[in-house]
């Protein structure tokens, strides 16, 4: 998805000094996490495809933002398809998630600086570690994007 290419290039530019990490790094994981958002919402639509339960009018799901909720969804149709061969790297996917929703639940932390109350969302926050960052988004795709491609084809 282009969403995680547009941030892979953020980082490039970070790391090969034609960007500062200060101005870049709440972009680069906006886009990092959108492009989870939209990569669980393809693993549901097309499990759903698949097992024939996929509604043709917008769900709740549709309409969500929180990837915990999202997640869940999705491993529950990852585990009917696969069954007890889930891949293991399905556990890190979890870990991932847990962590970036625990910043931004519904996906205004990286767009917003403040709530409506004025509370700043990443007050918390102290430091990204950029390329962790980086080469954890590379794995998290990695398997979301296999798990997609692969369901796909079972629809064939």
């Amino acid at each position: 998805m282009k969403f995680k290419a547009a941030a892979d290039r953020l980082v490039q530019d970070v790391a090969s000094g034609d960007a500062m990490l200060d101005e870049m790094i709440i972009p680069i994981v906006f886009l990092y996490r959108h492009y989870i958002e939209l990569s669980l919402k393809q693993i549901i639509e097309v499990g759903q495809e698949l097992n024939g339960t996929r509604k043709t009018e917008p769900t709740k799901l549709d309409k969500c933002h929180n990837l915990k909720t999202l997640w869940r969804e999705a491993l529950a149709l990852l585990t009917v398809h696969y069954g007890t061969d889930i891949p293991p790297e399905a556990a890190n996917a979890t870990s991932c998630i847990k962590d970036i929703d625990a910043y931004d639940p519904g996906s205004v932390s990286f767009r917003y600086p403040r709530d409506w109350d004025g509370k700043p969302y990443l007050s918390g926050m102290r430091h990204i570690n950029i390329r962790n960052l980086y080469e954890t988004m590379d794995r998290l795709a990695a398997f979301l994007d296999c798990m997609t491609i692969d369901l796909g084809r079972r629809c064939e």
